[in-house]
């Protein structure tokens, strides 16, 4: 099933792949805070931090581009709903639709919020082997361990 995702597990020996799992959900829970609370600035940061991440680990950028589509989708739509009913002065009108600053300002926030929270659960599971994974190896080494006895 994992295998159905562009997102799935890449295997690696980047300092991602070589961390603890709880650490690396640490570090998700920490990224989506301050993804939550930061400015225009923070994230373009906190973006960069990703992207860095993303390169370090090695995960191919086409991996899940057919994912992708559907979260361009999801974005437009958020875009463009805050863009109409966000209050504010006008930049554009028409009968019934007025798009004002705020609401694109606010929708390109929300938008990279939504992207960036994306792009760090993709990290994670890429860099992340499965649960079912790791029990192998586990009992792989303990399987080793006794047969050394």
């Amino acid at each position: 099933m994992a295998e159905l995702s562009g997102f799935a597990y890449r295997p690696g020996v980047s300092a991602l792949h070589r961390l603890d799992p709880r650490l690396k959900l640490v570090l998700a829970a920490v990224a989506s805070g301050v993804s939550l609370h930061a400015g225009a600035a923070g994230l373009v940061w906190l973006g960069c931090a990703l992207v860095g991440g993303v390169l370090c680990a090695r995960v191919r950028p086409g991996a899940g581009a057919g994912e992708l589509r559907w979260l361009g989708a999801l974005l437009a739509f958020v875009f463009a709903a805050r863009a109409v009913a966000t209050e504010g002065s006008p930049v554009f009108s028409a009968p019934g639709i007025t798009v004002t600053a705020e609401g694109l300002r606010d929708g390109a926030l929300v938008c990279l919020r939504l992207a960036l929270a994306y792009l760090i659960g993709a990290l994670v599971v890429a860099t992340t082997r499965s649960s079912y994974q790791l029990i192998l190896s586990s009992v792989g080494a303990w399987t080793d361990i006794l047969r050394r006895g």
